[in-house]
């Protein structure tokens, strides 16, 4: 009768053994640097959590492929116990190798002798705070919220495609994250279906890059990435979304646009001294400070647009509205047939306005007067980020009243 023994008991020289594990990684079928050999890689651990990765083979790959799955347990015996190869994932001193004599018996909850395992706990993730320390090269675990992701992009030569996201946790640190190739086409698709919410990932073995300056999360050769991972942890990071849903909403709309603004979480405030060294990725800066004016009265007001940057020296107190904001020139205008409504076209959203009143308290039409800042508010019609994502480069054009 084989023996029941956990992961670091089992040696090469070890006979009639099983194991009780969990899987907790799996790979994509790949092949060797050399190509001559197709293998897939798993990542299983033990009660103790000890870990050991089992290694697939050329047509035992299929074979496994709907038995190993994320989280699940299994009892596995007859497997073969080797130093890793040269390819292999290191998880532990030996590897398994689960070839047509591997016995994988799937335990579940029906079953009367074993019981699955527990939810994981052993998770070593880089903290936020660290990630700015780390050296190119260097590889880490990440846990994280996915608050935005754009649609498949292209480098400069066609070669590799990807796709951005913006993460976050609990610190509301937001860093962009780059995905390369067939991560961005399965899992990076799963992600931007997913966006509504906000979903928690592991981000395993990847690094950090500078590109036009700015640090940046992006995947390497040997990156995985689990959604919504059954770890204590990400139970945590997933209850504070659902306790901070508005907040990360307001994000991914000011975050969105054709390509993802870099933007920063409203409410942290910032040292003013540490302005200077974001300038190339953060256009606005939310700051506690004290205003003093030399001169007393000052007989004016300063009215500044966040978007544009343009000041209004008013000598009393008014409302300016400023146009600028919209993003894009308008390109296209119709009006009704009694001039009272007037629809405005942009490349990326649609505007309506309509009448005014005037010094004289009349209600003029915008060709009958000259509007200025008596001009009602106009309301803005534009894409939600998920709509806007699927769009691309598509742009409005030249909307009309029926």
């Amino acid at each position: 009768m084989d023996q029941k023994l956990p992961v670091d008991a089992i040696t090469t020289e070890t006979t009639d053994w099983n194991c009780k594990v969990q899987l907790v990684d799996k790979f994509r079928p790949r092949k060797s640097s050399d190509l001559s050999v197709h293998f897939q890689t798993v990542l299983v651990q033990d009660e103790s959590e000890q870990q050991v990765s089992i290694v697939l083979y050329g047509d035992d790959i299929p074979k496994y492929e709907n038995l190993f799955g994320l989280f699940e347990t299994y009892l596995v015996s007859c497997a073969k116990v080797r130093e890793p190869r040269s390819y292999s994932i290191r998880a532990g001193t030996y590897e398994w190798v689960a070839d047509r004599y591997t016995i994988v018996e799937a335990v579940t909850n029906n079953n009367r002798l074993e019981a699955p395992l527990h939810a994981l706990t052993k998770l070593d993730t880089l903290s936020f705070s660290a990630i700015e320390q780390q050296r190119s090269g260097v590889e880490f675990d990440l846990l994280t919220v996915v608050v935005n992701c754009s649609a498949i992009q292209y480098s400069t030569d066609q070669s590799n495609h990807f796709r951005e996201e913006i993460v976050i946790d609990q610190s509301k640190k937001p860093f962009l994250f780059t995905i390369w190739g067939d991560l961005a086409n399965n899992e990076g698709a799963a992600l931007l279906h997913h966006l509504h919410e906000y979903p928690v990932i592991l981000a395993r073995r990847i690094g950090v890059t500078e590109f036009h300056g700015a640090l940046r999360l992006a995947t390497r050769y040997q990156t995985t990435i689990l959604t919504n991972p059954q770890y204590v942890q990400a139970s945590t990071l997933t209850n504070w979304v659902k306790h901070n849903q508005k907040m990360l909403l307001s994000y991914t709309l000011k975050s969105s646009s054709s390509s993802l603004n870099h933007a920063r979480i409203e409410d942290q405030v910032l040292a003013i001294s540490t302005i200077p060294e974001l300038l190339s990725t953060v256009q606005s800066f939310p700051v506690e400070a004290r205003l003093s004016l030399p001169d007393h009265p000052q007989s004016f007001y300063l009215l500044a647009c966040s978007n544009c940057s343009q000041f209004v020296h008013p000598k009393t107190k008014k409302m300016v509205r400023c146009f600028s904001w919209l993003g894009s020139h308008i390109t296209h205008v119709d009006v009704t047939y009694d001039g009272k409504w007037i629809l405005g076209t942009t490349d990326t959203l649609i505007l309506i306005c309509t009448l005014f009143v005037d010094k004289n308290k009349s209600t003029k039409t915008d060709f009958a007067g000259r509007m200025g800042d008596k001009i009602s508010a106009p309301r803005l019609l534009n894409l939600n980020p998920l709509d806007s994502h699927m769009a691309g480069a598509n742009k409005f054009r030249s909307a009309q009243f029926s």
